[in-house]
């Protein structure tokens, strides 16, 4: 389907579906949202050039199904508009996805495509709802083209696999109350190596893998989970990829945090200021360094009160703020190196 310019095609009566099997290419205006119940569109890829407008369903979908490998699944040229009318684009096909800078952003996008790879193709993506990867791997760049960023603005939920290559990662950030990044059982979140700005982060212990960047990974929401307030929660025991520095940094008290992988931190700081407190909600183990640089980290859970131990394998604990050990045991197993705790903060024991 090819609409001229200065032409628009429209999808017709009310709750009517528009499928096309091949290319949809744009230089007109194309309105799937005539009415207050459109329906859905069905592509199996999509380009808007310069000049061209695509008007995408507000209570239908925008399905692209091509398998297209190396190739453009969706594209958009400058000068080309995208009005995502706050519906849902999904993917259930494969190649690469193109939205240039001033085009227009996604509003929820689902990949469902098992067994498929979607690719940013030098380009950075901004998703304004929700991205549910429920099938196939989302990829924040290819080989040879470079990595770019991501950012999604509501929650991330993850089935199948997200790649964050050394792209920036936004996800949910500074959203409170719930989780804004959600690994399920057999999903797979791979770091990389940029710097990753989440909300509150849970991963199943039934999940494939929650590999950190090894970066900085900034987690600033958090999530209601009875009497806690997790920024990172997981029960999964071998499921962590431990790397790069985690930092807390949350404008809010109290909140919590639940690792029960015994590998899966590398080094943790608590940024999140004065009079804010992050307890432990179970027993952590720190691989490297737990820099306390402002507000309190405290061995108490939030929820029931039970003083949870600490382990610090690598030795070394700085405080600037207040970190309170309660009766929990602090164990340093990093046997080539005695205990270090550094600046002028206040450590309290039992």
């Amino acid at each position: 389907l090819t609409v001229n310019a200065g032409k628009t095609f429209g999808e017709g009566a009310a709750s009517k579906n528009l499928t096309v099997s091949g290319h949809v290419s744009v230089d007109g205006t194309l309105d799937l949202d005539r009415s207050s119940s459109d329906g859905n569109a069905s592509f199996g890829s999509l380009t808007i050039a310069n000049g061209g407008t695509v008007e995408a369903p507000s209570h239908g979908n925008l399905t692209l199904t091509t398998d297209a490998t190396d190739q453009f699944l969706y594209e958009t040229i400058s000068g080309a508009t995208f009005n995502n009318n706050d519906g849902t684009v999904i993917i259930t096909g494969d190649g690469r996805v193109k939205p240039r800078a001033g085009t227009g952003n996604f509003h929820n996008v689902t990949l469902n495509a098992s067994g498929n790879t979607i690719e940013q193709s030098a380009v950075d993506v901004t998703i304004e709802g929700n991205l549910t990867i429920t099938a196939g791997e989302w990829h924040t760049g290819t080989a040879g083209l470079g990595y770019s960023n991501l950012t999604v603005t509501g929650a991330t939920d993850i089935t199948g696999t997200l790649n964050c290559h050394s792209g920036t990662i936004s996800l949910g950030s500074n959203v409170d109350d719930a989780y804004s990044v959600v690994v399920n059982a057999n999903g797979t979140f791979t770091g990389g190596s940029g710097t990753h700005t989440l909300g509150a982060v849970n991963v199943s212990s039934s999940a494939n893998n929650f590999t950190f960047s090894s970066g900085t990974t900034t987690i600033n929401g958090r999530a209601t989970s009875g009497n806690s307030r997790r920024a990172f929660s997981t029960a999964a025991t071998n499921k962590i990829t431990a790397a790069g520095t985690l930092v807390i940094d949350q404008a809010r008290t109290p909140l919590s945090i639940r690792c029960d992988d015994t590998t899966g931190i590398n080094n943790l700081t608590m940024n999140c200021g004065s009079g804010r407190v992050l307890h432990l909600d179970g027993d952590l183990t720190v691989g490297g360094t737990l820099n306390v640089s402002a507000g309190t980290v405290t061995t108490r859970n939030v929820g029931d009160s039970a003083d949870n131990d600490l382990t610090v394998a690598g030795g070394n604990i700085s405080v600037s703020g207040t970190l309170l050990l309660n009766n929990s045991t602090v164990v340093v197993s990093d046997t080539s190196s005695a205990l270090s705790i550094s600046n002028v903060g206040t450590v309290t024991c039992g």
